[in-house]
């Protein structure tokens, strides 16, 4: 659809944006087959109204906080992005690059993290939360220990990396820099990120949009203007790793006091 292969016309963008809709309607129409045949967990039956209503509310009580959270994010991510732009085109180019490069970094646990949710709400559910507090405490160690790693990886092949996404040297310089001094807060973001997932999983998800809108709105935004204004390009570097290490340690804060448990 795109490039016309196949004997559909060649539609360019429009082609991406028609295979989308058209990809993400078969899998729903799959997955709605995979519920109701195998599985059993759709019910066309009748229900009263007020019960239909009493089950939605407890969804989008869980689920509204974090659709806030996610609607953070690319904000937080558009204004910052505006104020790097103010230091010209090279400076968007690396901050651009620099989002892909992190993904490798975020991948590995960001997986472990999608797992600590379910696991956090089952264990919740069944009363055992000393299971909640021993896999917290073992995903936050994780994530410190591979952030370190990480951390020392991408210090010491960062100019290679910048390399292979672009050849302008000035772009290469300012992701360079960028990534020798982010890294080191890779591991504290899923630090952050964990404690999100927990207070989630324990059913207090304001706390955990609370938590997003502290690292986002209240660090993140204010500080890279202010380190902008100090030290230009590289304070606002700076101001990402302080952002991460202070969301870190109220993320854990507040998981420990909503658990009630010394994390060591």
């Amino acid at each position: 659809m795109i490039f016309g292969l196949l004997g559909f016309p060649k539609m360019g963008i429009r082609g991406a944006a028609w295979a989308t809709v058209f990809s993400e309607t078969i899998v729903m129409a799959g997955g709605f087959v995979l519920l109701y045949k195998r599985y059993r967990l759709l019910s066309f039956a009748r229900s009263p109204a007020a019960a239909v209503f009493a089950s939605w509310g407890r969804i989008l009580r869980i689920g509204a906080p974090s659709t806030l959270s996610s609607i953070l994010g690319p904000v937080s991510t558009g204004v910052v992005t505006r104020m790097v732009a103010a230091f010209g085109p090279a400076a968007v180019a690396a901050f651009g690059v620099a989002g892909r490069i992190e993904m490798f970094a975020f991948m590995i646990p960001m997986t472990v993290g999608m797992s600590l949710l379910p696991f956090v709400a089952q264990n919740f559910g069944a009363g055992r939360m000393d299971r909640v507090r021993t896999a917290y405490k073992g995903t936050t160690m994780f994530a410190v220990c591979f952030g370190l790693i990480i951390a020392a990886a991408f210090t010491a092949a960062a100019r290679p990396m910048a390399g292979f996404f672009s050849n302008d040297s000035e772009v290469i310089d300012i992701l360079v820099r960028y990534v020798r001094i982010t890294c080191f807060g890779y591991g504290l973001l899923e630090v952050h990120r964990y404690a999100t997932f927990c207070v989630t999983g324990i059913q207090r998800p304001m706390i955990s949009a609370g938590l997003n809108a502290i690292r986002l709105l209240v660090f993140l935004i204010p500080l890279s203007y202010l380190g902008a204004e100090v030290a230009g390009l590289t304070g606002m570097f700076w101001v990402r790793l302080a952002t991460d290490l202070l969301a870190a340690g109220i993320g854990v804060f507040v998981v420990l006091w909503k658990t009630r448990q010394p994390l060591l």
